[in-house]
């Protein structure tokens, strides 16, 4: 195996996943009121608007949409056009929403029940 080869197979092992960046993003309080935000409003349907995040978060709408697609980018929601509005859909697996799986860590970094 040459150089490069062994450089390319480095870089692929340390490369992050989808996981990784989550629970990476996850400890940062803002960042995990966000998603707890999303899993309680995936109770009430089956997506959301940037307004709604907006309003809850008292960030702008840039951010806000920054911040939803970014979540579009690691698969925990998916954007669809529905005329002028952008809506956030929850992404799910056998029915739960993939927000869910971190529900556990979520609530304990922020102190919940």
């Amino acid at each position: 195996m040459n150089e490069e080869e062994i450089i390319n197979q480095n870089l692929e092992k340390l490369e992050s996943n989808i996981d990784d960046f989550i629970k990476r993003r996850i400890n940062h309080h803002n960042f995990s009121k966000i998603l707890y935000y999303l899993w309680t409003q995936s109770k009430k349907g089956d997506f959301v608007y940037v307004n709604e995040l907006s309003r809850f978060t008292k960030l702008t709408k840039a951010r806000s949409y920054t911040i939803l697609n970014e979540l579009c980018e690691v698969f925990l929601l998916e954007k669809r056009h529905t005329g002028n509005l952008v809506e956030y859909w929850f992404v799910k697996n056998d029915g739960k929403v993939l927000i869910e799986n971190y529900i556990p860590l979520i609530k304990k970094i922020l102190g919940l029940e």
